[in-house]
């Protein structure tokens, strides 16, 4: 009999950034993440507006990354239209758009305090975090990189936990957050600076965390008799 499989799903495309809320001439990291491999996919079939993008790089077969740099006075927009890409069998692919609407802006007053987030343990740079990348504790840490205007005693929040700038902090050019990892899966990393005036700045990215047992199997010890017809005396007799 021939099994024939039939993949009629069209794939789904998410545009991320890694910073919200963009000052004069500031960068953040924009990521592309498809729901399964795709093709056809270019920088051309992506549309921007208030800014440029750059340093296009395909990460793995679903997922791409760029910097946009903002510049001039629109509003910023990427976006990616409905059948600008098919999956490998060849089902067009649904598009997507980061604009206002997701809370991604351009504020000539905003401040920049804070730029992406990395995650040092993800060695691969593939967004996934597996049980050795992890370790025992199942924390890890997220670097948040400081802005051109963050200084000594601006807070930032990252997921619910307050850090306060110091000197150090400037001198290395990020804080340093403990994640504690409950649950494996998508796990949102999301930091919200403010210094003394007020001023908010905003970064946010995902780590997917799959924790694999990595235990070697315990090889069974030798049974103390075995039959091989060789001898009465040697083990078990048949």
């Amino acid at each position: 009999a021939i099994t024939v499989t039939v993949d009629t799903t069209a794939p789904v495309l998410t545009i991320s950034t890694s910073d919200l809320v963009l000052a004069s001439g500031e960068a953040a990291t924009i990521t592309f993440e498809f729901s399964e491999p795709v093709s056809e996919f270019s920088v051309s079939d992506v549309v921007v507006s208030g800014g440029v993008l750059s340093n296009f790089i395909q990460v793995d077969a679903n997922t791409w990354t760029a910097i946009f740099t903002q510049s001039g006075s629109v509003a910023p927009s990427i976006s990616v239209a409905d059948g600008a890409y098919t999956d490998i069998v060849g089902n067009t692919g649904k598009g997507d758009v980061l604009d206002g609407a997701d809370g991604f802006i351009f504020n000539p007053l905003a401040v920049d305090l804070i730029g992406e987030i990395t995650i040092p343990a993800d060695i691969n740079n593939d967004n996934i975090l597996n049980a050795n990348e992890l370790g025992a504790d199942k924390t890890f840490t997220a670097q948040i990189t400081l802005g051109s205007d963050a200084a000594v005693g601006n807070i930032i929040s990252v997921n619910g936990i307050n850090y306060t700038v110091v000197q150090a902090d400037l001198d290395a050019g990020f804080i340093t957050a403990e994640i504690i990892v409950t649950v494996d899966g998508d796990l949102s990393v999301r930091a919200e600076a403010r210094d003394s005036a007020g001023n908010t700045d905003i970064a946010d990215t995902t780590i997917k965390v799959i924790t694999v047992d990595t235990t070697a199997p315990i090889t069974p010890s030798a049974p103390t008799g075995y039959l091989d017809n060789v001898g009465p005396d040697q083990g078990i007799k048949g």
